[in-house]
């Protein structure tokens, strides 16, 4: 974490040019993923004939096996540097995506779906790690926030393609939207050759690899924030069910859902990131992010005793209440991610930090999908109880993060030799 007396550098025009660049590719590996998310479903169905149980048993042993690899990734990349790892990882999910169209058995789509999920780990930890070397410490939440509403914005666009495949419904169709996906990691790629060279920044003495599996004060961070990140999937699962199943909302509130929760990302995700690079800042964050979010899961019950209107309204008034929560956790997230990372080994310990994610994705879904759905009004009040007990326990825990015993000294910020 930073101190006093940690000299800040401030940006040079180079650096700026690669977090530029490092925001473009990822919005246009967005643009490909909103694509992919669209037809990927009717894709499984339909051309390669998995019923639902198979594609649902494929994602939790992709999406668990997929856990440590940004640990794994990140850790080369600090050894290594990350700019060389990160293009390696795109030219990866590029041949990943494009595995897709060989599949024909269900074992094919485990294996293919499996070395999706690892590539899309080991992309999200070295690009944290990028965002360390290439930002400044008080720009890198901003940086990070910025990237965020950048691949919302990105998604959004690509979903729109997604959309032509959908209309059109022809084996065709989709194929050639897989290949699409495909073909943004290499554009994405292309995007960065300018990236600075970064070289590994010294491991101080005394210090013994995989020390971010060793942390567990850094562990306990990441497991409440995994618990916070479970935000998202109501947005994603839970909530779609809850208007489908328990509303009279007409079904176009669920589009609407997923647009107001994207706009709102992309308008304020970096405003409202503001604060969030330092400790004590990201814990506030998290703990207001929790109140916001117990606020959304109480109004939500209501829609479900009301005629369509008034349904429809109170679902849409609950989505910006909670999506304002979910960008505070959000830059929580950021913030916490760095300052309690070690400059040396950044990188991996973003891998850790991915697993928030991991988990959540993994075996969160069944969690709020039983809460907001089949528990009822007494579920989204657990839910929201959750989120709110979870976000005020974060700022005492972070405390005790920054505090932990036998902390090697951070060492003056360095972007590490770029050349």
């Amino acid at each position: 974490m930073k101190t006093a007396e940690t000299p800040v550098p401030t940006a040079t025009p180079g650096r700026a040019s690669a977090g530029r660049a490092l925001i473009v590719a990822a919005v246009v590996d967005a643009i490909g993923d909103g694509l992919f998310i669209v037809v990927s479903t009717l894709y499984y169905a339909r051309v390669l004939n998995l019923s639902a149980q198979q594609v649902g048993s494929a994602f939790i042993v992709a999406g668990v096996l997929g856990l440590l690899t940004g640990i794994g990734v990140g850790r080369l990349a600090d050894v290594r540097g990350p700019s060389h790892v990160y293009r390696t990882i795109l030219v990866t999910q590029s041949l990943t995506a494009a595995l897709l169209l060989l599949v024909d058995s269900f074992p094919l789509f485990v294996g293919s779906l499996t070395l999706i999920m690892c590539a899309e780990r080991a992309n999200r930890a070295v690009r944290g790690g990028l965002v360390a070397r290439i930002a400044t410490p008080d720009t890198r939440v901003k940086l990070r926030a910025t990237i965020r509403a950048g691949v919302n914005l990105g998604a959004a666009l690509g979903s729109l393609g997604g959309a032509v495949a959908v209309h059109l419904d022809t084996e065709s169709a989709f194929r050639w939207a897989i290949a699409a996906n495909a073909l943004s990691y290499l554009v994405a790629l292309a995007l960065l050759t300018r990236l600075p060279r970064f070289t590994p920044l010294p491991r101080p003495e005394g210090i013994g690899r995989w020390t971010a599996l060793r942390d567990t004060r850094y562990i306990t961070v990441t497991g409440l924030t995994g618990v916070m990140t479970m935000n998202i999937l109501v947005i994603t699962v839970g909530l779609p069910l809850w208007i489908a199943l328990k509303t009279e909302a007409p079904l176009l509130t669920i589009p609407a859902v997923f647009l107001i929760n994207t706009l709102l990302v992309v308008a304020l995700q970096r405003a409202l990131s503001k604060g969030a690079d330092s400790l004590r800042g990201a814990a506030a964050k998290s703990r207001n992010a929790g109140l916001m979010l117990l606020a959304a899961c109480l109004l939500m019950p209501a829609s479900g005793y009301t005629r369509p209107v008034l349904a429809t309204v109170i679902i849409l008034i609950a989505v910006v209440v909670h999506s304002l929560g979910s960008i505070g956790q959000a830059a929580s997230a950021f913030g916490l991610s760095f300052e309690l990372a070690p400059e040396h080994a950044i990188s991996e310990y973003q891998g850790v930090f991915g697993l928030a994610a991991g988990i959540a994705s993994a075996f969160g879904a069944g969690l709020v999908t039983y809460l907001c759905v089949e528990a009822g009004p007494v579920g989204w009040v657990v839910l929201g109880t959750l989120f709110a007990v979870t976000g005020a326990a974060m700022p005492p825990v972070v405390r005790w993060a920054a505090a932990r015993p036998n902390q090697p000294p951070r060492p003056p910020h360095t972007h590490g030799g770029a050349r």
